[in-house]
């Protein structure tokens, strides 16, 4: 996180130490995270590890013995300072991205859901009471983009190169696409994204500076696929830097070095 902000401690869960705080603890130090992990912070309610982002932890929580509460409970790993923010509504998408605005440096967490077939974003600053909703107009440019895309049906993973968030995401048609969120102006655009039909996995970073998509397709190559031409929005295109043979050896690979 970045130390120009400071997350309000007094926006805990209840009176004293907070419970859920000293469940995340637990969970650092005994376990490696996992988007499905569960732990039983209390025997009233439970803890679901939601994501890291930015340098913060999510956490959401329930509580089932009352007085009911819910939220998500946002913690510092460093510091140990943390905050709760209500849960979104519906229930049932997904938290996309967690960041620290560009310019007020304040934590914001991003959630999607589906809304009559659509996809609805929204966006929360901890410290706010309420959720709002990303307007329509700030979308159409990825209109038909979004439409061939299943948030709820893949992994989401977000990463920041040039103060903006990006997914890359596959469509319903087997097609991959970099989506563009501009964490300043809050309008989405689209960006395409190397092409492979047998994917089997994918990865996406910030290396050098520059924008990678990582391929396993099933020959269990490793192709290492980069973007110089970022800001060339008309021309740019990605290239193949390097393709890694998986099954010449069984011991941990050093992608450092071929760099």
């Amino acid at each position: 996180m970045n130390h120009h902000h400071r997350v309000d401690s007094s926006l805990g869960v209840g009176g004293g130490e907070p419970t859920f705080r000293f469940a995340f603890v637990r969970t650092d130090h005994r376990y490696l995270p996992k988007r499905s992990f569960y732990l039983e912070s209390r025997k009233d309610g439970t803890c679901k590890l939601i994501g890291s982002w930015d340098g913060i932890i999510c956490i959401g929580v329930r509580r089932n013995s009352p007085p009911y509460r819910a939220g998500v409970v946002v913690v510092n790993p460093v510091s140990m300072a943390y905050a709760v923010v209500c849960n979104p509504i519906p229930d049932g998408g997904e938290f996309i991205a967690g960041y620290a605005h560009p310019d007020t440096f304040t934590v914001h967490l991003m959630y999607c859901c589906y809304k009559q077939g659509k996809p609805i974003f929204q966006i929360i600053k901890v410290g706010d009471l309420h959720w709002r909703e990303i307007a329509a107009e700030r979308l159409a440019a990825v209109t038909d983009t979004l439409s061939e895309i299943g948030f709820d049906k893949q992994g989401i993973n977000s990463i920041v190169p040039h103060g903006k968030l990006h997914w890359q995401l596959r469509t319903s048609s087997a097609q991959w696409v970099v989506l563009v969120f501009d964490m300043v102006t809050e309008e989405f655009r689209s960006m395409a994204a190397p092409q492979c039909a047998t994917t089997l996995v994918r990865g996406f970073a910030v290396l050098t500076g520059r924008l990678w998509s990582l391929v396993i397709p099933e020959s269990k190559s490793l192709e290492m696929w980069v973007l110089e031409d970022y800001h060339d929005h008309e021309q740019q295109s990605w290239q193949v830097f390097r393709v890694i043979d998986m099954t010449a050896t069984t011991h941990v690979i050093d992608i450092a070095k071929y760099f």
